[in-house]
Order: structure tokens, then C-alpha cells, then sequence
């Protein structure tokens, strides 16, 4: 089970209710959200002792955050955005436009294409 992240102590919040749990996960996928082994000697661990655990959150409605607006289209607003909704626990967003001229607009879809190819692209979901 190399590479594997076992998290465990933590409250699992899942569809029929909370209850501590051991997760496993691989690659950003939960692979077992109830493990009931051993973890095995030498496994990566995180310990969540104390905490909520839960998938990653979509946010399907934010104009910003960190100071800087999606409609500002630069490299720098987009990575401050993302960035700062990703402390916070969303692994996807979608950038939210406000009523602008169509030039504007343009900008940035051409803005979210070229984000979408690098570092933080996964997390770019489309375009609300």
C-alpha cells in the first residue's frame, strides 16, 4: 500500500452521517472512506485527530477572494483567487463573470483557457 495516505482519527462526514474512520487515499481519489486495517508500518499518516474530513469542495459561484476579482483577468488575480478558495478546502471552482463588455468577456475566456493548461487547471471547472 505504498503511496498510499491513510488519515486517520479524524469525524468522516459522509451522505449517512459523521463517525470517526480511517481513510485511504491514492493520487487525490479516496479509495476507502470506512478502513478498517492495519495501516501498514511505514504508511504515510495523517493524523486528524480532532478534526472533520470530508472530499474536497466545489465552488460553483465565486467572483474572488485574497483581494483580487476573476474579472480583473490577470495570471496573478486568477492564482490569487484559486490559491486562496484552495486554503479553504474547494479543489474546484468555477470563476463567476459579472455583466461587462463583450471585449471583456473575451479577455477573459481566452484568461481561462490558457489558466486551464497550467498548475492550477484542474481546479478551474468552467466558467459560471
Amino acid at each position: 500500500m505504498s503511496g498510499r495516505l491513510f488519515v486517520t482519527g479524524g469525524q468522516v462526514v459522509r451522505p449517512d452521517g459523521v463517525r470517526r474512520a480511517t481513510l485511504v487515499v491514492e493520487d487525490g481519489r479516496i479509495l476507502d472512506a470506512d478502513y478498517r486495517g492495519e495501516v501498514p508500518a511505514g504508511a504515510q499518516v495523517l493524523d486528524a485527530r480532532d478534526r472533520y474530513v470530508l472530499p474536497g469542495l466545489v465552488e460553483i459561484h465565486a467572483h474572488g477572494g485574497g483581494g483580487c476579482d476573476f474579472m480583473d483577468a490577470t495570471r496573478e488575480a486568477f492564482e490569487t483567487v484559486v490559491c486562496t478558495h484552495m486554503r479553504h478546502g474547494v479543489t474546484t471552482i468555477l470563476p463567476t463573470t459579472v455583466a461587462c463588455e463583450a471585449e471583456e468577456m473575451r479577455e477573459l475566456f481566452e484568461l481561462y483557457r490558457r489558466m486551464r493548461q497550467g498548475r492550477l487547471g484542474n481546479a478551474l471547472g468552467g466558467v459560471h
